[in-house]
């Protein structure tokens, strides 16, 4: 990869990413009527051995994500977590405590799913149309367990170097945390730093 230091690399992509950030966070506001802050976020440059280490902050207990890959432009993969309580509780503020009174988990697993493709679209698609990118989107995937089974350690087999991208918010009328993560490859990175210097400079 034929880039410039680490630091100078994520400081010319950090503005680029913190602009689809933002945007997530208007599109969480708009669904559920609450004040969104940013408790931290990361831009990282890691190895994929050393990725768990950045997730020791999640304790050992069950976690709802939306899992969404994307490819074209850039190859990646995108996810909404949530502890597994909380997601659900945002499912009954969005519906209306509609589908708990039917008391079905693969309801409330559908509905997380569509009201996570909703702010990971926002978000990946705000970045593409900075840097007049393109993505080809997969299916958006429900999955639930512990953080071993959300963050696994082979995303990218082949790779080098990659970005992570791990923000937290959170909702503040309901006191719920949202983590919001981006992985991209080592090519990509490349694409995503040319871009960043481009429209910078322009």
């Amino acid at each position: 990869m034929v880039m410039q230091n680490k630091d100078n690399i994520l400081k010319t992509i950090d503005p680029l990413i913190r602009i689809g950030i933002d945007k997530g966070i208007q599109q969480i506001n708009f669904l559920f009527h609450s004040p969104v802050s940013i408790n931290a976020s990361e831009l990282i440059l890691s190895s994929q051995q050393n990725l768990k280490s950045y997730f020791v902050d999640f304790i050992d207990e069950k976690y709802c994500a939306v899992f969404l890959d994307f490819k074209g432009s850039l190859f990646g993969i995108a996810k909404l977590i949530f502890k597994k309580g909380d997601a659900y509780k945002l499912v009954d503020i969005f519906t209306g405590d509609t589908i708990g009174k039917i008391e079905s988990d693969a309801l409330y697993d559908g509905a997380f799913a569509e009201i996570g493709n909703i702010i990971i679209n926002a978000i990946l698609g705000t970045i593409s149309n900075s840097m007049e990118l393109y993505f080809i989107y997969g299916v958006p995937t429900f999955q639930c367990g512990n953080i071993d089974a959300i963050v696994p350690e082979n995303f990218f087999p082949n790779s080098g170097d990659y970005l992570l991208v791990k923000t937290t918010m959170l909702i503040e009328n309901y006191k719920i945390n949202c983590n919001f993560i981006l992985l991209l490859d080592t090519a990509s990175l490349q694409i995503l730093f040319d871009k960043a210097t481009y429209y910078l400079t322009k």
